[in-house]
């Protein structure tokens, strides 16, 4: 006769309470204190950044805290790139030498770049000459970008007034004086990704 065993360890998982985080360039990010319904639970996490993130300090550790960031992307960077944390917890030793190591638990941070407003040329055209459609336009990808304008000036015949689509529809500019009338619209962008939001630099055209 012979008797053998089969000992199963203890493993653990961490608590699914840490969110996504989403910040724009030249911010911080949240501390992360990492939990367990397993009492004395251990845990190691890494740090992975995409390139054209910069400012990454902690890239790994052995501690039940990740510390903030304050990460930027590089200048040319008009996408919103990640760093990707993996936390695996382990029960804690005890005395059945337990090695075993819970399931790998990852959040993301996401770093936005700003708000960005393509250029738009000043138009100059004669009484009863149709202008427009006028749509405002961002190199930035990902995220939603929204323009709020307003103009301001002279009477051209421009009755519209801001609707959130980021375009001024085509309207016929008129003058019936003896002098060149000018309208100034000015324009501000905002970008919002995963419930953050920038406002961007305005720009103005005639």
């Amino acid at each position: 006769e012979q008797i053998f065993t089969i000992t199963v360890k203890p493993t653990t998982n961490v608590t699914d309470n840490i969110d996504d985080q989403f910040i724009f360039t030249g911010g911080t990010t949240v501390p992360v204190t990492i939990e367990s319904a397993t009492e004395n639970a251990t845990f190691t996490w890494t740090a992975v950044a995409q390139t054209g993130i910069n400012g990454l300090q902690n890239t790994s550790g052995d501690t039940n805290t990740i510390p903030d960031e304050t990460l930027t992307l590089d200048q040319d960077i008009n996408t919103p790139l990640t760093v990707v944390y993996t936390i695996t917890p382990s029960a804690p030793v005890g005395e059945n030498d337990n090695d075993c190591p819970g399931n790998p638990y990852t959040y993301t941070v996401t770093v936005n770049p700003l708000a960005q407003l393509n250029e738009v040329d000043n138009i100059v055209v004669c009484h009863d000459t149709e202008v427009g459609p006028i749509e405002f336009t961002s190199t930035v990808e990902g995220g939603t970008t929204t323009y709020q304008w307003s103009a301001s000036g002279d009477n051209i015949n421009l009755t519209q007034t801001d609707d959130g689509t980021g375009v001024i529809n085509a309207f016929t500019a008129e003058n019936i004086t003896s002098e060149p009338l000018i309208t100034s619209i000015t324009v501000i962008p905002t970008l919002t990704n995963g419930g953050v939001s920038s406002v961007g630099d305005s720009l103005t055209f005639t």
